[in-house]
Parts: structure tokens; sequence; C-alpha cells
């Protein structure tokens, strides 16, 4: 690899490497702290909407045990019951459909529920027609409720609502003292509409929510085909526990049913504001790069040239062209630049002849005067002595006066030493 490229690539790494290093060091720690915060956000989402899913049931549970404590089902007659059933119906909000069904599972009475409601009663209860019934019946946890003594929650299914909007629904099932001694089961069909529209309010950055049964099955979902197939989520990442870069979020528990919460956001969205600051600190490094790069070339091949000229000047003196001239800059031409003046108009010529004889030729006045106030070479006024030089070199400051000292020290210890 040539000199000047050489020299060209270590000034641009050397230019752009500490705005490299210092970006590769600080995104990803800003990118494990926005993680870590994204997660707290999960996490207190997931465990309030887990704690409002808890108490929503503890309340309906509560509601319907004090109904049933306070009216003796056995003691009435069946249109006494039939009533009773009603007035379970109106007093639960959410209540969809109150039956009450023998050991064998057949109806005592007629539930309670209607295909179309009121205005008024819309926003505590659903219609149910013939199909919602028919689900209601197949989602009573008879046996279970006959052999315990409390409440009872059946398996959560979803229907229709109004629109056809996909709602969650839920029966519980409370043992009640029948006629003779029987054992009767008091199942009320709860309709989850009110959680749902919680879930749905779930604030944008703190991303999506659903909520699963023990077995993961999809209670509320915002995805309709799936709230309605109640998929099967047991292999979704916040569930089972396996790590995926492209999902976010965190799952709480519901105790009294077994259920969980789920809160997830795409990364892409969380993680959104890093990765358009790693894009765009990319793309400054790059651009970065590409301006030292183009700097450092410039700069050395200001360095370069005269030694590449020297190089031809040489190779051409070799073969023989021994009055080749090489146009450079003198010291004095150093000199000058370095203190802001003017530049010697002319070149120094070296001439190689047979042997070791080498002759320098001075194109421009040498030695010249420097007018200290104006800082310039006085080319103009033509070539001084160089006593005048001397004359001038002594008064130029205290690095001369010691150095001239040490050439005298140096004089009075050799004419000791001779003598």
């Amino acid at each position: 690899m040539r000199l000047g490229v050489k020299l060209a690539l270590l000034l641009s790494c050397a230019s752009a490497a500490p705005l490299a290093l210092a970006t590769v060091v600080t995104l990803p720690s800003g990118s494990r702290e926005l993680r870590s915060q994204v997660a707290r956000i999960h996490a207190q989402a997931a465990a309030a909407l887990a704690d409002q899913v808890q108490r929503v049931l503890l309340d309906k549970l509560d509601a319907l045990t004090l109904a049933t404590r306070s009216l003796r089902l056995s003691d009435l007659d069946q249109e006494a019951r039939q009533q009773a059933l009603l007035l379970i119906y109106q007093q639960t909000k959410g209540a969809d459909v109150v039956g009450l069904f023998d050991e064998k599972g057949d109806p005592v009475v007629t539930p309670v529920r209607f295909s179309e409601l009121v205005p008024e009663a819309r926003a505590d209860h659903e219609e149910i027609d013939e199909d919602g019934l028919k689900a209601y019946a197949a989602a009573v946890p008879l046996r279970e409720a006959l052999k315990s003594k409390g409440l009872t929650l059946g398996p959560p299914y979803v229907l229709p609502g109004r629109g056809g909007a996909p709602v969650a629904r839920l029966v519980l099932a409370l043992p009640v003292q029948g006629a003779r001694g029987a054992r009767w089961v008091l199942a009320v069909e709860l309709s989850l509409r009110s959680l749902q529209e919680r879930f749905e309010k779930l604030r944008p950055s703190e991303g999506s929510a659903f909520l699963v049964d023990g077995a993961f099955r999809a209670v509320i979902h915002p995805d309709q085909n799936l709230a309605f197939s109640r998929a099967d989520l047991s292999q979704h990442p916040l569930l089972s526990g396996q790590d995926q870069e492209d999902v976010l979020g965190a799952s709480a528990d519901v105790p009294v049913s077994g259920w969980r919460v789920v809160v997830q956001e795409d990364a892409d969205a969380a993680l959104g504001p890093i990765r358009r600051l790693a894009h765009g600190a990319a793309f400054w490094i790059g651009i970065a790069l590409i301006a030292a790069l183009v700097l450092a070339v410039t700069t050395v091949r200001q360095v370069t040239r005269p030694v590449e000229r020297l190089r031809a000047a040489a190779a051409a003196v070799a073969g023989g062209q021994l009055e080749t001239e090489v146009a450079v800059r003198t010291a004095y031409i150093a000199i000058g630049e370095a203190a802001g003046t003017n530049q010697i108009p002319g070149t120094v010529r070296r001439r190689m002849f047979h042997g070791d004889f080498v002759q320098y030729v001075i194109d421009c006045p040498f030695p010249v005067q420097f007018d200290e106030a104006a800082k310039r070479w006085l080319f103009e006024d033509g070539a001084i002595s160089w006593d005048d030089v001397l004359i001038r070199w002594r008064r130029r400051g205290p690095c001369n006066d010691e150095f001239v000292r040490q050439i005298q020290r140096g004089y009075q210890q050799l004419r000791k030493e001779l003598v």
C-alpha cells in the first residue's frame, strides 16, 4: 500500500474514531435503559389491569352471594321463584341470564333473559337470543357447583354483542337449598364488556393488552378473530417465557380466577426513538468518515507531492539526466509561511555531477532583510551580507542569547583543555 494511502487512512480514522467510539458505547446503554423503563411501564399496567379484573369478579361474587342469602328459593312457589330470578337479574349489573337448575340440569323455572332490551337497560345487560341461551346452558358448571359449598366459575366463552363485536361471558354458579331437601344450582351469566372497555382504554404508550384463562385461551383480545375462536395463546413469548426481540411486555395473574393479564408492545414502536437515533448517528458517522477521508487525502497530498517529485528526479538522475531540476521550498519559505509572511518567489536547483560533487543554486535574493514590524521578507531590497544577518540574529530574543552563551561556554572549556 502506498505511503499516501496509509497516511490518509490513518488521519481519517484518527479524526472519526472518537465520534464512532462514543456512539458505540452510548447507544447500547441508552437502549438498555429504555428497555428497562418500558418493562417497568408494562409491569405496572399489567398489575393494574389484573387488579381491576380481580375486583370486578369479586364484586360480582359478593353481589350474587348476598342475593341468594336474602332469598329462600325453596320456600317460594314457581311464580315467586320466577320473580326472584328477575330481581337478581335487575340487581346484578352485567347479568345477562339468570337460571335455576336441579341436580339433573333441568331448569326449575324458565331462565330470565331478554332478546330485546329497552335502551335504559343496555348499559348493564346484553341481549340474549336462542343461540346465546344454548351457549349459556353449555357453560353452566353444574357438577362442580353441586360438589362445592361456594361459588364456582364456569369456563369463559365469547359471543357477539351489539354491533357484532365479541363480548366475553362468564357463568357464576352457586349451590342453593331446594325443595324437599334437594340441591339446586343458581347460575348467572355475567358480561365482561366493562372489562373489555378498560382493556381498550389502555394508553398507547403502554401497548395493547389481552386476557387469557387458566388454559391460556383468549378471553379478551384486541384481535376479534382470536377472541371469537378463543385461540390458544400458550406459545406467546410473554406466556411461555421465551425471549423474543420483537415483543416487549409483562404479565400478571388474577388470583381469584387463575386467569392472566398480558400487556405487550411491538419492540419497533417501543424502541423507535433510540433506533432512529442509532440510524441517524450511523449516517452522520459515515458522513464524518467521508469528510475526514477527503480532508486527510488533501492534507497528505500536500506532504507527499514534493516527496514524489524528489523520487522522480532521483530516478531521472540515476538514469543519466544530470540536469534534472526539482522545485522545492527553502527554509526561509517555511519560516515565512509559519510567521504568516510572503513567500520567496524562487527555486533551488540541485545539480549532480560525476563523483561526489553536488551544487545547489538559489534563484532568489539570499539572504534578505526581514521586517520585524511588518513580519515580511524584503525581497525588493535585494540581498544583504551575512554580517547583517548575524546582527539581526543576535537581537532575536532569549533563545538566541542562550545559544550564544552555550557556544561561548564551549569555547572557554575548549581553551582550558588546550592549555
